[in-house]
């Protein structure tokens, strides 16, 4: 605890309340009130600064005009999301997040806290400091006749009859009273000059800086409760719940239930295509922290499951099977100690594939719609631990397949949708527009319509001026990368190498998996 010193350097203290006297030969310290407001002051102010920077900072960020230049929108739909991105990071849509709501209130809390500490300092008789100088008005060193006028003129001022029904009032004329009576005896003022104490010189008193109600009896009970409950449950618990959260995580920030799922379902099947994919990235354990089973949802999920099925057989990718844990699945699964919820699986694969075939606007509730965004979120560092997961399994294909599906992930483009359909409102109306044709004029590859003149592009006949500048914007942000493989052993002259391979980068290779 803190310790507080009183001496010939700290001047006199009032103390309304005599302490009780020690025993002759006590090495006891006393537990000291006025210490301990100290101590705990300064105890919160280590917490009101960086808590303080914290909150007011997010004010800042969440209410300050923003000028970022990653978010600055290109076409319409752009500026859709950059406006919606906004609504999300900006405002009271910022501060409604654990970590500021906590911050805020304990901020405030901590601020009372002092408040009522100093209050306590500066008002408290045991620790106020006696200077009868002050007290008077006058300077050190003033006369006799400065002194009597002085007392004189405050006395009057504040004199109980004059001040009826007012502590105050009266506690100032005894103040008063008292200083005029140190000055006035010359050893007690000589005391006080010398010693900063009318009684001379004192003896150092040092007590622990923790409140006395600590060691009062009537407290033991208490005390020894909150300390018990402290030692043997708070403690053992918070250490606990810290241990528990640590080791739920890997590498990457990807829990290690979330790795043991991967593994079970890409090593049941080395040969996997990229149409499962969506069924193993949604056994992600962190899902089900974003993702509920709900039964208010279960039409809403149903209704999404069979737009989804419908898109996929328009696409002609009726294989994907949206029920992905049958009867003997959820068998198998449960030998493995999968602990995701097989139905809570099928609902994640729903929205994955909503958001791989472009139907997610169209398929999904609201709510839904957020939750796939929530997950989408997340997804990146998942697919990396499929694809770490894949690299340690050693299976090439599936290796392959994995970063093809993070890179369907990302274009939003599942299997066998044309990477035409990254370019701004195409639909597969105007992407089959495209592509028919024989010979030279069919273009089947994003690089071929991007080095087509503009006059000669097809599928913008419906398109207004503003669509088709969203269009062209866009276009030219696709770079061209020409990309050279060369095969060889490692440790071999130039002249040894066995393969070379010259080919050109295509955003829509369909080698790339699958």
């Amino acid at each position: 605890g803190a310790f507080s010193r009183r001496g010939a350097s700290s001047g006199c203290h009032v103390r309304p309340k005599r302490r009780p006297r020690r025993a002759r030969g006590s090495n006891m310290l006393e537990y000291d009130n006025s210490a301990f407001n100290y101590f705990a002051v300064t105890l919160a102010f280590l917490y009101v600064g960086p808590a303080s920077w914290y909150v007011i900072g997010t004010l800042i960020d969440a209410f300050k005009p923003a000028d970022n230049p990653d978010m600055k929108a290109r076409t319409k739909s752009e500026r859709r999301k950059t406006q919606k991105l906004k609504a999300e990071e900006r405002g009271f849509a910022k501060l409604r997040t654990w970590p500021f709501i906590i911050n805020a209130v304990l901020l405030v809390v901590a601020l009372i806290t002092i408040a009522v500490l100093m209050r306590s300092i500066l008002t408290e008789g045991e620790i106020a400091s006696f200077n009868p100088y002050t007290i008077l008005g006058i300077d050190m060193g003033s006369t006799d006749k400065e002194i009597k006028r002085a007392y004189r003129t405050l006395s009057l001022k504040w004199h109980p009859d004059r001040n009826p029904n007012d502590p105050a009032a009266a506690e100032r004329f005894m103040r008063i009273a008292k200083a005029y009576e140190a000055l006035t005896d010359e050893t007690a003022r000589e005391n006080y000059e010398k010693y900063g104490n009318p009684d001379g010189k004192q003896a150092m008193e040092i007590s622990i800086g923790l409140p006395a109600w600590l060691v009062d009896e009537r407290n033991q009970n208490l005390v020894l409760l909150i300390y018990l409950l402290a030692l043997v449950i708070v403690v053992p618990l918070g250490v606990s719940l810290w241990y528990s959260s640590s080791t739920e995580y890997g590498e990457k920030n990807v829990m290690y239930k979330s790795y043991h799922n991967f593994k079970v379902l890409m090593q049941t099947d080395q040969q996997r295509q990229v149409r499962a994919f969506p069924e193993i990235l949604g056994s992600a354990f962190e899902f089900s922290r974003i993702s509920e089973l709900k039964r208010s949802e279960q039409e809403a999920v149903a209704a999404a499951t069979r737009g989804v099925a419908q898109v996929l057989r328009a696409n002609k990718m009726s294989e994907v099977r949206l029920r992905c844990f049958d009867t003997d699945k959820s068998k198998k699964y449960m030998k493995y100690s999968i602990t995701v919820n097989p139905h809570l699986v099928q609902k994640n694969t729903t929205l994955l594939l909503a958001h791989l075939t472009r139907c997610a606007d169209d398929v999904l509730a609201p709510d839904l719609r957020r939750q796939l965004d929530e997950m989408l979120k997340i997804s990146p560092g998942l697919v990396d631990a499929m694809v770490e997961m894949s690299q340690h399994l050693q299976h090439l294909h599936t290796l392959r397949t994995a970063i093809f599906f993070s890179q369907c992930l990302v274009q939003a483009l599942f299997e066998k949708q044309s990477y035409l359909l990254q370019i701004p409102h195409f639909t597969t109306r105007e992407v089959a527009h495209v592509e028919k044709g024989k010979g030279a004029s069919r273009v089947q590859r994003l690089r071929d319509y991007i080095g087509q003149p503009h006059e000669v592009k097809k599928g913008l006949a419906d398109f207004d001026l503003d669509q088709r500048d969203d269009i062209f914007s866009v276009l030219q942000l696709f770079p061209v990368l020409d990309v050279r493989t060369d095969v060889f052993v490692e440790d071999t002259s130039e002249a040894q190498r066995v393969v070379d391979l010259g080919d050109d980068f295509d955003y829509g290779d369909e080698a790339a998996g699958g």
